[in-house]
């Protein structure tokens, strides 16, 4: 039996054909940004390894017309993740300490 909150969410979401529109925006604003930045910077051309839609969207919880998208964009590092050590993260801030030099 679906809880009253799934019935809610139900009701309250974006429909699909909707949410293609949203999406189909969201992808061309997106990939334009994308294109422009490797033009702009060798360096951002380097590293970048593609985007994940995140946030309310991507889980569809977005109760109203979504005007903010959110999205990670990987980065490839020229390293191994365990050469990477964290000393502290705090709102948004990361201090950390490569093992080996590049």
């Amino acid at each position: 039996m679906q809880s009253t909150l799934e019935k809610l969410n139900a009701f309250i979401t974006l429909p699909n054909e909707e949410r293609s529109v949203y999406t189909k925006t969201y992808d061309q604003v997106l990939n334009l940004f994308l294109t422009e930045m490797k033009t702009a910077n060798l360096l951002f051309k380097t590293l970048s390894n593609g985007h994940i839609l995140a946030g309310s969207y991507l889980d569809n919880l977005k109760i109203s017309k979504p005007d903010e998208f959110d999205v990670n964009i990987q980065l490839k590092l020229p390293m191994h993740h365990s050469e990477i050590i964290v000393i502290y993260f705090i709102a948004h801030t990361i201090n950390y300490t490569v093992l080996t030099s590049l």
